[in-house]
């Protein structure tokens, strides 16, 4: 990989989930860059930006999916 195409780039993580609904095994990997350094943020702190971003992002799937924010016509202006 050529870093000079990723200015600040320090680290990147994959991360890996393995989750289990109704009998069914379901496997998802994340992957993310990073400009921190391991002394800023050690791989629990990591793990708790990306918990904390999916977080935010399942307030967006109840407005999206359950209150069909996306089907929407109705616009302003």
């Amino acid at each position: 990989m050529n870093h000079a195409q990723w200015p600040g780039l320090n680290r990147f993580l994959k991360l890996e989930r393995i989750t289990t609904v109704d009998g069914t095994v379901t496997r998802t990997v994340t992957y993310a860059v990073t400009s921190l350094s391991a002394e800023q943020a050690n791989v629990d702190h990591l793990l708790a930006m990306l918990r904390g971003r999916w977080a935010i992002e399942s307030l967006f799937w109840v407005k999206d999916v359950v209150m069909r924010e996306d089907h929407s016509r109705i616009r302003s202006g």
